[in-house]
């Protein structure tokens, strides 16, 4: 992670995001509130190592509890969005391609249905990489959650 200001890499935050990550990772995905709490935990703490490290002052875009906010919020937003998709694929992708159409005058076992969709298997797996991606939101577009402004020194 680098200082938006100058670029400059920034090892102890990096190594603190991995850190939480890796801690909380096997409590994330049981429930929305848990994964909301993980992501106000996972924010809030990276937040505070990075301040005091780096000699932040903890306002604005820099505040503990505004950053835990939207850990929290995207936590919560990306469970919701994961679960969403998932249905939504669940309901709409085939589950066999390249046969007919079901004749109900013919019996099941004659019937050509085609061949397995091989996307069927991965339907989890995008739900849950497309929740990932607005968990991150804060992360990968940091400049449009600029939090209060109260003249901070970044």
């Amino acid at each position: 992670m680098t200082n938006p200001n100058n670029g400059d890499y920034r090892a102890w935050q990096t190594v603190t995001a991995a850190a939480t990550g890796a801690l909380l990772y096997p409590l994330a995905g049981r429930s929305v509130w848990i994964d909301s709490a993980l992501g106000a935990t996972s924010a809030g703490v990276v937040t505070a190592v990075t301040n005091e490290v780096y000699d932040r002052p903890n306002t604005g875009s820099n505040s503990v509890v505004w950053n835990a906010f939207l850990g929290g919020t995207f936590g919560y937003l990306g469970n919701r969005v994961a679960d969403g998709t998932t249905n939504y694929l669940n309901a709409n992708i085939p589950r066999y391609i390249g046969g007919k159409p079901i004749d109900r005058n013919v019996p099941i076992l004659l019937q050509n249905l085609g061949r397995p969709n091989p996307l069927v298997p991965y339907i989890d797996t995008i739900g849950k990489s497309t929740g990932n991606v607005v968990n991150g939101i804060p992360s990968l577009a940091p400049g449009l959650f600029s939090g209060p402004s109260q003249g901070e020194n970044p």
